[in-house]
């Protein structure tokens, strides 16, 4: 079966225009090389050769799909470069296939742990973005520098959750701080400002202070403005 390359992965060139037909090949580290050839159709196997894997059958070649997916080649399936549309691929030795979801991606990895911040590239997610593992128990956030073990029994499911937008606040009349918009407990505000053993935490709003009581909820936005003091009738 042939295929036609319409890109691939973010590796550090967009292929240009014009020249020798060309793609992009890396190991389980994410080491990219780029591959010039003369004939624009090439297999598996000749993309397993181009970095001297050999025999090709302990290895897996796998192509980097426009839509962040993985796909398995076998060494005689033919792809089809296109000038200025370089196609990324992946080839590692190993005889296993492990699988796992990226919110609506399937994935496949012949290798039983990768990193976090390998799967967000995979998912063409950005690197500051949430990597989430689902689990019984609940969420789990995925470091960058943290390993997913792959070799659990059925398809681990992950998920990408957008880096949250930031906004400022004001903390003590002029310190500033950058929060998620979200909603906080009084407890989770004096952790975020660090405020002194004993002391109270005012919202400022038009109409003065609002002290928070604890566990109360409060829903932070733009521009928002808190104070802490000790308890009125102390002096600091």
């Amino acid at each position: 079966m042939e295929q036609t390359c319409k890109g691939g992965s973010d590796a550090p060139d967009n292929g240009g225009e014009g020249g020798n037909p060309h793609f992009f090949v890396s190991n389980e580290h994410f080491d990219f090389k780029k591959v010039e050839v003369d004939d624009p159709k090439i297999t598996g196997a000749q993309i397993a050769e181009s970095v001297g894997a050999h025999p090709v059958t302990d290895y897996v070649v796998m192509r980097h799909l426009k839509n962040g997916e993985l796909q398995t080649l076998r060494p005689t399936e033919l792809v089809h470069l296109k000038e200025g549309k370089p196609c990324w691929f992946f080839v590692i030795k190993g005889s296993e296939i492990y699988r796992f979801v990226v919110g609506e991606l399937s994935m496949e990895w012949p290798c039983g742990t990768i990193l976090g911040k390998h799967i967000k590239l995979l998912a063409r997610a950005d690197i500051d973005d949430v990597l989430v593992f689902d689990r019984p128990e609940g969420e789990r956030i995925i470091e960058n520098e943290e390993y997913v073990d792959l070799r659990q029994e059925g398809v681990e499911k992950l998920r990408i959750r957008k880096k949250p937008k930031l906004i400022r606040v004001i903390y003590n009349h002029d310190r500033e701080y950058f929060l998620e918009p979200r909603i906080y407990t009084t407890q989770e505000l004096f952790a975020k400002f660090g405020v002194a053993n004993g002391y109270l935490l005012d919202l400022v709003n038009d109409s003065g202070l609002h002290e928070l009581v604890p566990d109360e909820k409060v829903l932070i936005v733009e521009g928002m403005e808190f104070a802490s003091h000790p308890p009125r009738g102390r002096s600091s």
